[in-house]
């Protein structure tokens, strides 16, 4: 199936951040000014005095050297998969925090929740213990660091 010209230049765009150190500063300046300044192939010919096609060729062999580096370096594929499970993760975190909340939650409220030794004498609400409280704690801290990871 055909990429769409904004799917192409976002996955130029990936590329260049990630490789485009690895390029010469005559394809950096030249991919910059067709990504970050969004020129075209005519106004970025007419700023280098060259035709139209060399961009054009210029432009192509420096996407097609990008794509050489990630087929034999695979850093985006690896980003992108980083992203894939840590959203997965994000997700699970999100679920086994409603999970634990529900049986806090039925701790305090259920049928055994009356208790004398919780402080407050017959008919008082059992307090979630201290452990279950810190485990509750630390998957919100967890949940919290997956999601500045997704952010960065």
């Amino acid at each position: 199936m055909a990429r769409s010209g904004l799917a192409e230049r976002e996955e130029l765009a990936l590329l260049y951040d990630v490789y485009g150190g690895l390029l010469s500063a005559r394809q950096r300046d030249l991919v910059e000014q067709h990504l970050h300044l969004d020129l075209s192939l005519g106004e970025i010919a007419e700023n280098e005095g060259v035709s139209r096609q060399a961009v054009h060729d210029a432009l192509r062999r420096s996407r097609a050297q990008l794509l050489r580096f990630e087929r034999e370096l695979g850093v985006v594929r690896r980003y992108e998969r980083t992203r894939r499970k840590l959203g997965e993760l994000a997700r699970e975190l999100g679920r086994l925090k409603t999970m634990w909340l529900e049986v806090l939650l039925e701790a305090s409220e259920g049928p055994g929740a009356a208790r004398e030794d919780a402080g407050g004498g017959e008919g008082a609400a059992q307090v979630p213990s201290r452990r279950a409280a810190d485990a509750y704690a630390a998957l919100m801290r967890a949940e919290r660091l997956v999601y500045e990871l997704l952010e960065d």
